[in-house]
């Protein structure tokens, strides 16, 4: 097992591989706000997927094509969460109807621990 440092901001709090396991997605904590972002894992190039805002990234999960990303979202002040998803390299968001990544097929089966029951594919220990 080899172990490489993915990020250094030391601010990264959810994490989600890429089902052809190429790929990292996580959010980060940036001055109150957080934003999530994507690493290449083999040549460790990064983009910003959304800006900072002042949310709460519940759970990320991706596609089974690995072409979007969904995440549950709690804005600050606020006690309801909201599921939305984005095409992984960046796009528009958009706010999905039933609320929970499992009525998509597209998604990947996820461990019983996720935030988002019956939904995850694979989870990254931060270190």
């Amino acid at each position: 097992m080899k172990f490489s440092r993915l990020t250094t901001s030391g601010n990264v709090n959810n994490a989600v591989i890429s089902p052809d396991q190429r790929f990292i997605v996580y959010s980060q904590r940036e001055r109150g706000k957080q934003s999530l972002w994507m690493s290449q894992i083999a040549t460790a190039s990064t983009i910003q997927i959304l800006p900072p805002a002042e949310v709460f990234f519940i759970g990320l999960t991706l596609s089974k094509d690995g072409n979007y990303l969904y995440y549950v979202v709690m804005e600050a002040g606020s006690s309801g969460t909201s599921l939305y998803k984005v095409p992984l390299l960046g796009g528009t968001s958009k706010k999905t109807s039933g609320g929970r990544p499992e009525s998509d097929p597209r998604c990947h089966p996820m461990r019983s621990n996720s935030p988002l029951p019956g939904f995850i594919q694979s989870q990254v220990n931060l270190l």
